[in-house]
């Protein structure tokens, strides 16, 4: 099994022109990037995978802040 040193990164944006444009600079950076498109998705996944940081669209359509 393959281990990359990267930094982990979790990326959480609806829109979807807006999360590749976000998740590809992080890549060209040297991250390992992860992306979903919605809050519930994106918990799961944080609940999930160790991240070392995460990019969260805060005005998430549904969620509550």
């Amino acid at each position: 099994m393959f281990v990359s040193d990267a930094m982990r990164i979790l990326v959480v944006e609806d829109d979807k022109k807006i999360a590749s444009f976000v998740a590809n600079g992080l890549k060209q950076s040297g991250f390992a990037v992860d992306q979903c498109l919605n809050g519930e998705e994106g918990l799961l996944m944080a609940q999930s995978v160790p991240y070392d940081a995460a990019v969260i669209d805060v005005m998430l359509r549904g969620s509550m802040v």
